[in-house]
């Protein structure tokens, strides 16, 4: 108390204020016993007028007293509600220009596949975190354009930070990162998870992740491979989607289950179509021969995967008329085209003389199917 009462007639001596003097001579006096005493409430006691007058008159001076004891610790205390005034507005300031950043990283021109290849890998990172955090990342389009850039490396700060992201973000994201490092723990953590929730997958990203399940898996041991995922997926599990394993591993299309293997594990007619039938074995055909030439033959693999994609073949159903006639008609005139001119590069070499012979069978049946097509054609459109 005598600390408190010390520390107060410092201030108070500096002060010119004959009150604030007279405050200090009233707590000294000692009638006091402690500083809170001042502030309880002091009710008068009723024991007759003179009493209650000179309790009346007691009170006022404490009241008075108390006052001043309050206006010196008052001004002792920060200046807070000026300083919250100053902080809201900084921050107010701050988010405004954040907003200004990440609205311009994520809605102006940055935001095409062009400007993001030209990205550095911190920038596509940062502008990963953006998009979540603001709500923006609506597709898996968006993730894999950032995550199969060229550029970008921060593969174990996304995999340090996947909390940040929902459930089927995860999936997708693990898919994108074993792609591009091979990391053992991602997919002993997902493999699971992406063979129960393949059949929620955008058809690009399934194809991508044929590539996952068949990695490092040996020529002879392939088909077996794949034919055991396709029993494990069960009802996730469409016909079709052979089509679209053919459009991934085109490369080692010859090693890959044919309809009949497909057939025999179903026991039943698989549904593809006359076009899916041809895609499949025009891959099979000339994927043989890619160790003769790689890069010439993969580049015939590829165009002819492009067309399959482009016409979306893996829609195309038998049983009913999923896609419509004229572009199944486009297919085949451009799978026409293209097997055509694969076959004249392949005269008179005598490495591709096997090749040449399966391709004028392949084409006979092209042709037989486009003029099947044209059938179904309004006239005005032949």
């Amino acid at each position: 108390m005598r600390r408190t009462f010390s520390q107060l007639t410092t201030r108070l001596l500096k002060s010119k204020e004959d009150e604030l003097k007279s405050t200090l001579k009233y707590l000294t006096k000692g009638s006091m016993k402690s500083l809170g005493s001042l502030f309880g409430s002091s009710e008068p006691t009723g024991q007759g007028s003179l009493l209650n007058r000179s309790s009346t008159k007691e009170n006022s001076l404490q009241n008075h007293h108390i006052e001043n004891i309050l206006s010196i610790l008052n001004s002792n205390l920060p200046e807070v509600e000026s300083k919250k005034q100053k902080v809201a507005v900084h921050y107010d300031l701050l988010f405004s220009h954040l907003n200004s950043i990440v609205t311009q990283a994520t809605d102006n021109k940055y935001t095409s596949s062009k400007e993001l290849q030209a990205a550095s890998s911190e920038d596509l990172y940062d502008r990963l975190l953006l998009l979540q955090y603001m709500g923006k990342l609506n597709n898996v389009r968006q993730i894999t354009e950032i995550l199969l850039s060229k550029k970008f490396d921060k593969f174990d700060k996304v995999w340090e930070h996947k909390a940040l992201f929902d459930k089927y973000q995860r999936v997708v994201i693990s898919i994108l990162l074993y792609y591009r490092t091979h990391n053992a723990q991602i997919r002993k953590d997902y493999e699971v998870r992406w063979l129960s929730e393949y059949s929620d997958l955008p058809f690009p990203l399934r194809r991508l992740l044929w590539r996952c399940l068949t990695f490092n898996v040996s020529e002879e041991n392939i088909q077996q491979k794949i034919l055991h995922y396709i029993k494990i997926l069960g009802s996730n599990w469409r016909n079709n989607d052979l089509v679209l394993i053919y459009q991934s591993l085109y490369e080692k299309s010859h090693l890959l289950p044919d309809l009949a293997a497909l057939d025999s594990n179903k026991n039943e007619t698989p549904p593809f179509t006359q076009n899916q039938i041809l895609l499949v074995r025009i891959l099979r055909a000339i994927s043989k021969r890619v160790e003769e030439q790689p890069k010439l033959v993969k580049n015939w693999l590829i165009d002819i995967v492009k067309l399959s994609i482009q016409s979306k073949l893996m829609l195309e159903s038998p049983k009913k008329p999923s896609t419509p006639i004229m572009d199944q008609y486009k297919f085949i005139r451009s799978l026409d085209i293209s097997t055509q001119s694969i076959h004249r590069m392949c005269q008179n070499r005598l490495i591709f003389e096997d090749l040449q012979i399966d391709l004028e069978s392949i084409l006979k049946t092209i042709n037989d199917e486009e003029l099947e097509l044209k059938t179904h054609l309004p006239l005005n459109l032949i």
